[in-house]
C-alpha cells in the first residue's frame, strides 16, 4: 500500500508526466469530438447514399487532402518548430511575424493549388478513375483549399501554447462538426437537397473564420518579454518545414493511396466498405494522436535546450500511455468489428478482414510509440523523410499486387505490410541517432 501511495505522489510531482496526462486528456476530447462528428458525417452520408455515395465522397475528399499537402508546404509541423524557438527567444512582434510570413506564403499556395485542382478535375475524374460522376466533386471540394490551409497556423498555435483541445479542435474536429450541423439543417430542417460538397466547402469557411477570431483572443492574452528580439526570415522558416512536407506528404499518402488505388482498380463501392474499416480502426489510435500532440513540442522544448535525457523520459512515458490506452481498443474493434461495421449499414459487414489487418498494423505504431516527431523535432526530420518515402513505395507495390485480386482486403493488408516496416526501421533509427529504445512492451520493457 506504501508502495502504491509512494507511486502515486511520485507521478503527482512529475511535470512531464502530468503535462502528458493533461495535455493528452484535452487533445482527445478534441479527437473524440472530431472523429465522432466525423463518424456521423459517414453514417449519415452511407445510409443515405449507400457504400457508392460513400465512396464518390471519400475519394473527393483524398484528392483534396492530397492537394492541400503542397500549400501546407510541411508548416503544419515546421511552425511549431519555429514558433516555440520564437516564443523562448523572440518578442511578440517576432512570433506575429512569423505568423504574418507563413499564413501569407499559405495563401499564395493555396490558391495555386486551388486551381489547379479545379480545371485538372475532369482529367483526374476521368483519367485516372475512369469516373466521370467525379468531376463536379472535384471542383467543389477544390474551393476548401483556402481555409483548409489556412487553419494550420492557428492549429499550429494552439500547439506552442499547451492549448491542446484547440490544437486538436482545429486540426480534425471543427469542420467535422459544422459539416454535420450544415448536413442536419439542409436535410432534416429545410428538407432541402443542396450538393453535399458544396455543404462541405461552406463547412470549411465558417470553420476557418471560427478558428480565425479565436485565435485573435488567445494571441491578445499572450505574453511575451518585449526585450527579447529574434532573428528569422521566411527561408529559415521554409528550410526546417520544407524537409517536414515531403516526410508527412509520405505520410499522409500512405494513409490515402490505397483509397486512390481502389479507386483506380477497383470502383466506388469497394473504396465505400474500405473507407468504413479504416474509419473504425481509426478509433485505436486516439490515444496516439492525442498523447503525440502534447509530446511534439515537448520533444522541440527539450531538443532546443539539448535535454537528451529529457527526450527520452518523454519518449518512455509517451509510449508506454499510448500502449496502454490504444491496445485495449483494438481488441475490441477485432472482436466485435462485424457488429460494429453494421452501422453503416448492412452491406459494409463485408469490410471485417479489412478491419483486422488494418487494426494490426495500428498495434504496431501503439508499441512503436511517437517514433516520427521523436526524429522530426530533433533535426533528423531528413532521415524520417527517406523512411516514409520507402514505406510509401512499399505499401504502393504492394497495393498494386493485392488490390486487383483482393480488392479492399488486399488494400488493407498493403497498409500492414508497410506499417510494420516503417515503424521498425523509425524505431531503429532512433535507438541509433538519440541512443534509447522508443518502443513499449509489456513485461519486456520498463
Amino acid at each position: 500500500m506504501k508502495k502504491i501511495k509512494s507511486k502515486i505522489n511520485f507521478l503527482k510531482n512529475d511535470v512531464d508526466f502530468s503535462e502528458l496526462i493533461k495535455g493528452s486528456f484535452s487533445s482527445l476530447i478534441g479527437k473524440i469530438i472530431g472523429m465522432g462528428f466525423g463518424y456521423l458525417v459517414i453514417i449519415f452520408i452511407s445510409n443515405k447514399y449507400g457504400a457508392e455515395g460513400l465512396g464518390l465522397f471519400s475519394l473527393s475528399v483524398t484528392v483534396l487532402n492530397i492537394a492541400v499537402l503542397i500549400p501546407k508546404f510541411g508548416l503544419d509541423n515546421g511552425l511549431v518548430r519555429i514558433l516555440n524557438e520564437t516564443k523562448t527567444k523572440g518578442n511578440k512582434n517576432n512570433f506575429l511575424e512569423v505568423l504574418k510570413e507563413s499564413s501569407l506564403f499559405m495563401l499564395f499556395l493555396s490558391i495555386i493549388a486551388m486551381l489547379i485542382l479545379y480545371f485538372l478535375a475532369d482529367k483526374i475524374a476521368v483519367l485516372f478513375f475512369h469516373n466521370e460522376k467525379l468531376i463536379e466533386p472535384l471542383k467543389a471540394v477544390s474551393l476548401a483549399i483556402i481555409p483548409i490551409t489556412l487553419m494550420v497556423v492557428a492549429s499550429s498555435t494552439f500547439q506552442v501554447f499547451k492549448k491542446t483541445f484547440y490544437h486538436m479542435l482545429f486540426k480534425t474536429a471543427l469542420i467535422n462538426v459544422v459539416f454535420v450541423v450544415l448536413l442536419s439543417i439542409n436535410f432534416y430542417v429545410l428538407e432541402a437537397t443542396s450538393d453535399i460538397f458544396i455543404l462541405y466547402c461552406t463547412a470549411c469557411y465558417i470553420s476557418f473564420l471560427i478558428a480565425l477570431i479565436l485565435l485573435k483572443k488567445r494571441l491578445n492574452k499572450s505574453v511575451f518579454n518585449e526585450e527579447k528580439t529574434y532573428s528569422f526570415d521566411l527561408k529559415k522558416i521554409l528550410t526546417i518545414s520544407y524537409p517536414m512536407m515531403l516526410a508527412n506528404s509520405f505520410v499522409l499518402l500512405l494513409s490515402w493511396s490505397n483509397i486512390l488505388l481502389l479507386g483506380y482498380f477497383s470502383d466506388e463501392y469497394s473504396v465505400g466498405i474500405y473507407n468504413a474499416s479504416e474509419r473504425l480502426a481509426e478509433l485505436s489510435g486516439l490515444a496516439l494522436i492525442a498523447i503525440n500532440s502534447i509530446a511534439a513540442p515537448k520533444f522541440a522544448e527539450a531538443y532546443s535546450n539539448n535535454d537528451h535525457k529529457k527526450i527520452e523520459e518523454v519518449t518512455k512515458k509517451s509510449t508506454k500511455m499510448i500502449f496502454l490506452s490504444s491496445v485495449p481498443i483494438l481488441i475490441v474493434l477485432v472482436v466485435f468489428g462485424e457488429f460494429l461495421l453494421g452501422f453503416f449499414g448492412p452491406e459494409f459487414t463485408i469490410g471485417f478482414w479489412a478491419l483486422v489487418f488494418l487494426c494490426l498494423g495500428r498495434f504496431f505504431s501503439a508499441i512503436s510509440g511517437s517514433v516520427g516527431y521523436i526524429l522530426q523535432m530533433t533535426n533528423n526530420q531528413n532521415i524520417f523523410q527517406k523512411v516514409i518515402f520507402l514505406a510509401f513505395i512499399v505499401n504502393l507495390i504492394m497495393s498494386i499486387v493485392l488490390i486487383p485480386k483482393y480488392g479492399f482486403v488486399g488494400a488493407a493488408v498493403a497498409k500492414f505490410i508497410s506499417a510494420v516496416f516503417w515503424n521498425i526501421l523509425l524505431v531503429i533509427i532512433v535507438k541509433k541517432r538519440l541512443g534509447f529504445w522508443s518502443f513499449y512492451i509489456p513485461f519486456i520493457t520498463k
